[in-house]
């Protein structure tokens, strides 16, 4: 009987230390392990946009479109606009790849970023960079 209680404590002390070694095995393989994510680039989204005292006026190309608190769908949406809804523009982003442009929404008085090709807009007439 003494022998089988012996088995029992070495086995549960083999189990112990396997365990705990298997763990630090796993911290330090998971420690090391070096990110793989790009880095993004980061975006104000409380930028308020200023222009140079310039303002257009458009209108939403859609329905639901989100108004942002700045230029990133990352951003909060502030609120949204609907077909043909006025809309004061004030100036972009300054990125040709994917502008967006500050606004003033003249139904809800809200303020914020929509992207540019949200608008009805004349690509032509692009405004300022914002300040």
């Amino acid at each position: 009987m003494n022998l089988g209680r012996n088995a029992l404590r070495v086995a549960a002390a083999v189990g112990v230390a396997g365990a705990l070694t298997a763990g630090l095995v796993g911290a330090a393989g998971t420690a090391s392990a070096a990110p793989t994510h790009p880095a993004t680039p980061s975006v104000n989204c409380n930028w308020q946009g200023q222009g140079d005292g310039s303002s257009w006026q458009t209108s939403f190309a859609g329905d639901g479109i989100n108004i942002r608190s700045g230029p990133s769908t990352g951003c909060a949406v502030l609120g949204s606009g609907f077909t043909n809804q006025g809309v004061t523009l004030y100036c972009g982003n300054g990125s040709d790849a994917d502008p967006w442009w500050y606004i003033h929404d003249n139904a809800t008085g809200v303020n914020g970023w929509v992207a540019a090709s949200l608008l009805n807009f004349d690509p032509e007439n692009v405004p300022p960079v914002c300040g």
